[in-house]
C-alpha cells in the first residue's frame, strides 16, 4: 500500500504544478463543439489533443449544450472508465449530470496522473455544456485517492468528493479550509473500514461538510442505490453553497429520506448508528430546514448506555485491526532474517489459517468481521508489495509473499499464475510446472502471456509446458 502511495503522491506534486503553473486552465469555457448520444453509455471517447487518453461517458436523456450541467469524474483503479458511469447512471438521470470514467487512471507505477487529468479536463470541458464551480470527483480506492488529490488541486471548481473505499492521497491534508465536501462510503468488510472512519472524524473535527455511508460489502464499488444518495448530498451541499437554486421538493425528497434512515436505525436499537445519523441529517441541512428537533435527538441518543456501548466496541475493533496488521507485518519482517524465515513463515500460515476458520463462521460477530478484513488486507497489500520486490529482483522474498497470497485467497487462478513466476524466477523448475498447471486447472487461460513471460524461459522445452501451451491455444 505504501508504494502505490508513493507513487499517487508524486502525481498529486506533478497535478498541482499544473495547476499553479496555469498549464491546466480550470476556468476555461469554451463553447461544446461535438454532439454525442443522451441516455445511453458512450463506452470509449477518444480526446482530440491526445489520442492515447480516452474515456467512458454518460449524458443524461434530457442533456443539451443550451445550459451548463454538473459533471462527475470517475477514476477506476484498473482503469475501468465504465465502472464507475455505469454505477452512476441513475444518478445521472435523476440529478442531470454528465459522468465519464477515465480508461488511462490506474494503480501502479509510471502513471501520469497530471497528462490524464489535463487531457480529460480540457476535452470534457471543450465539447460539452458544464457548470462552472460544480465540477465532481469520485474513485474507487488508489482511485478514491486520485478524485481526492484532483479536488484538492483543481481549488474552486472542484467542490466535492465521493470516495468509495479509501480515504485522502499522502500530501491532501484535512484542513479548515479544504475546498471541498467528502462523502464517504465504506463497505463494511472493507480493510480501509477504519481508515474511511478516521477521515470522517477528522472532517468533523475540521468543520468540513462531510457524510459516511457504511454499506454492506467489501473493498469494492458502492452499489447504484448509495452512488444516487452520494449524489443527492452533492445537490445538498451545492444548495448550501449557494451553487444552485434551492429547490424545495428536492429537499424535502431528501430530508424524508435522511430522517427515515436515521430513525430505522434508532428502531432497530443500532444507537451508535442513529446518533450518527441524526448528527449527518444535522450537518447536512442545517440552515435549509429546521433541524433543532433533531439536534436535540442526536444530543439524547449519544448520551445513552446503548450508544456508549457501540462507540466504544467499534473503538475497541479499530485498536484490535491495528494490533493484529502490526503483528502481522512483524512477522513478514521476521521473514525477511535468514535463521528466523521458517518459523515466521510457519506463523503467518497458522495465522492466516485461524482467520479463515473464524470469517467462515455462520453468526455475525466482531471477531468474524475483523477475520474478513485482515484477509483483505493481508492479500492486497501482500501483492502490491510484490510487485516492488519482483522489480527489485528480491525473488526470495517475492516468493514468499504469493505463497501468503495463495494462502490468503486459496485457488485463485492469476494468484497461482503469478505464484508460478515466483518460482521460475527462483529456478524451481518442479514447482513452476505444477503450480501453472494448478493456474489452468482453476481457470487461468492466457496463452498468449504464458508465450511471452520470460521466467518460463528455462521450462520451455518441458513436455508439460508445451502441452499447457498447446492445450491453451487450442481453446
Amino acid at each position: 500500500m505504501m508504494m502505490l502511495r508513493s507513487a499517487l503522491t508524486h502525481c498529486l506534486r506533478l497535478l498541482a504544478l499544473l495547476c499553479v503553473c496555469g498549464t491546466l486552465n480550470a476556468n476555461a469555457q469554451t463553447p461544446p463543439q461535438a454532439a454525442f448520444p443522451t441516455g445511453t453509455l458512450i463506452e470509449r471517447v477518444v480526446c482530440r489533443a491526445d489520442a492515447t487518453q480516452s474515456y467512458a461517458l454518460y449524458l443524461p436523456k434530457n442533456y443539451a449544450p443550451d445550459r451548463a450541467w454538473p459533471i462527475l469524474y470517475g477514476f477506476d483503479p484498473g482503469g475501468r472508465g465504465a465502472a464507475p458511469v455505469k454505477l452512476y447512471q441513475a444518478a445521472a438521470e435523476k440529478y442531470g449530470y454528465v459522468v465519464v470514467g477515465s480508461h488511462n487512471s490506474r494503480n501502479g507505477p509510471g502513471v501520469k496522473l497530471s497528462e490524464i487529468v489535463q487531457a480529460l479536463w480540457d476535452d470534457t470541458h471543450e465539447r460539452l455544456a458544464l457548470a462552472e464551480r460544480r465540477a465532481y470527483t469520485t474513485g474507487l480506492s488508489g482511485g478514491a485517492r486520485v478524485a481526492s488529490a484532483v479536488a484538492n488541486a483543481l481549488r474552486g471548481q472542484v467542490t466535492g468528493a465521493i470516495l468509495h473505499g479509501a480515504a485522502f492521497m499522502q500530501g491532501v491534508n484535512v484542513t479548515k479550509d479544504l475546498p471541498f465536501g467528502v462523502y464517504g462510503l465504506a463497505g463494511v468488510e472493507d480493510f480501509n473500514y477504519f481508515e474511511l472512519k478516521q477521515l470522517d472524524r477528522a472532517l468533523a473535527e475540521a468543520g468540513v461538510p462531510h457524510r459516511l455511508t457504511i454499506w454492506d460489502g467489501g473493498h469494492a464499488w458502492a452499489p447504484e442505490a448509495a452512488c444516487v444518495a452520494a449524489v443527492g448530498w452533492l445537490e445538498v451541499q451545492a444548495m448550501q453553497r449557494g451553487l444552485r437554486n434551492k429547490d424545495e421538493a428536492l429537499l424535502n425528497d431528501l430530508f424524508d429520506a435522511a430522517l427515515a434512515q436515521a430513525r430505522a436505525a434508532e428502531t432497530a436499537r443500532q444507537m451508535g448508528a442513529a446518533w450518527t445519523l441524526y448528527e449527518s441529517l444535522v450537518n447536512d441541512f442545517r440552515g435549509l430546514r429546521d433541524v433543532s428537533e433533531y439536534e436535540r435527538q442526536a444530543a439524547a441518543l449519544k448520551a445513552t448506555p446503548a450508544c456508549k456501548e457501540d462507540l466504544k466496541r467499534e473503538k475497541n475493533d479499530e485498536q484490535a485491526y491495528n494490533l493484529r496488521t502490526r503483528e502481522f507485518f512483524e512477522l513478514r519482517e521476521r521473514m525477511r532474517r535468514p535463521d528466523e524465515h521458517d518459523g515466521a513463515l510457519g506463523e503467518a500460515k497458522r495465522a492466516i489459517a485461524a482467520l479463515h476458520k473464524r470469517s467462515a463462521e455462520p453468526n455475525a460477530s466482531s471477531e468474524r468481521l475483523l477475520a474478513r478484513r485482515l484477509l483483505s488486507l493481508y492479500n492486497i497489500t501482500l501483492r502490491e508489495e510484490g510487485n516492488a520486490l519482483r522489480a527489485q529482483k528480491k525473488y526470495r522474498e517475492l516468493l514468499d509473499n504469493l505463497l501468503l497470497a495463495n494462502e490468503l485467497r486459496p485457488g485463485q487462478p492469476q494468484t497461482l499464475y503469478q505464484l508460478a513466476v515466483g518460482y521460475a524466477l527462483n529456478g524451481d523448475k518442479k514447482q513452476t510446472l505444477e503450480t501453472l498447471q494448478r493456474a489452468v486447472a482453476q481457470g487461468w487461460r492466457d496463452a498468449a502471456e504464458l508465450a511471452r513471460q520470460p521466467a518460463f524461459e528455462f521450462v520451455r522445452r518441458e513436455p508439460a509446458y508445451q502441452k499447457l501451451l498447446e492445450t491453451l491455444t487450442a481453446k
